[in-house]
């Protein structure tokens, strides 16, 4: 299993279309390869701006990279 991180600066009056963006196009991921666990907003003040840090899970290598294409 691969777990991934992100962590995604986002522009403040876009915030939430990014976050409806990045739901629909995990929510496409196969349940046997990927797994989108988490999403969530660091507090505003906590870092360099408007933060997103997402977290998925991976079955392997293969599933990574048909993922990332």
């Amino acid at each position: 299993m691969i777990l991934i991180q992100d962590i995604h600066q986002v522009i403040a009056r876009r915030e939430v279309d990014f976050e409806a963006a990045y739901r629909e196009t995990v929510s496409r991921l196969d349940a046997d390869d990927a797994t989108f666990l988490w999403f969530a907003w660091a507090p505003h003040g906590g870092g360099e701006g408007y933060e997103a840090v997402t977290l998925s899970s991976f079955a392997d290598a293969d599933a990574l990279g048909r993922h990332q294409e």
